[in-house]
């Protein structure tokens, strides 16, 4: 392999020096996985096509409110 050719997304993922304390051998390998699922391309194209964000209602027993009324920004 080349030095400009791409590595693949799970041997990216298992070089990751990101650690959390205490995790276990188990939970790596599922981190491991899901880190390399984020890199493929097919993950990527899936986001670049997701829909945009909506505005989110709550409601409650005292009404109805949009997300930005929760946060206090302007409507």
């Amino acid at each position: 392999m080349s030095s400009s050719a791409l590595k693949p997304a799970t041997e990216l993922a298992r070089a990751s020096g990101m650690r959390f304390p205490n995790e276990s051998a188990e939970y790596r390998r599922a981190r491991e996985v899901l880190l390399a699922e984020e890199a493929s391309p097919s993950h990527r194209a899936r986001r670049r096509v997701a829909p945009a964000a909506t505005t989110l209602r709550f409601v409650c027993s005292r009404g109805a409110t949009a997300q930005s009324g929760i946060s206090g920004a302007a409507r």
